[in-house]
């Protein structure tokens, strides 16, 4: 009976690690409505990957880091690529159906629209 009971009880104890495990796998810090690509009328394409990487498209190539809480977009351009708008920037940003919209805190508004996968 002893037996029994400590086989359940390692049992109970694993699943419980499991679960706590997946929970802190996922990144509170990202918005899963944000993920994909998304590009402007005239402007650059975003991409925006899970694990809280971004890449922009605009004659070249830059790549950083994001992360998003309540309705703000942080990103942090690698070092190579920042400029004189610091380290970060910050944007506001909304998402209704297939359109991101982001205000900068200078007044500026960019709109981009969800693009869809290519399929070889």
């Amino acid at each position: 009976m002893k037996k029994r009971h400590l086989i359940l009880a390692c049992g109970l104890i694993l699943l419980c690690g499991l679960v706590l495990g997946a929970c802190k796998s996922h990144d509170e810090s990202i918005d899963e409505n944000l993920l994909g690509q998304w590009g402007g009328e005239h402007g650059p394409v975003y991409h925006f990957f899970r694990e809280g990487r971004y890449e922009r498209y605009s004659g070249t190539a830059i790549s950083g880091k994001y992360t998003t809480k309540s309705n703000k977009l942080t990103i942090e351009p690698s070092i190579k690529y920042r400029d004189v708008h610091g380290d970060k920037l910050v944007f506001t940003y909304s998402i209704e159906g297939d359109t991101l919209t982001l205000s900068s805190k200078g007044g500026g508004t960019y709109s981009y629209t969800r693009m869809k996968p290519i399929v070889p």
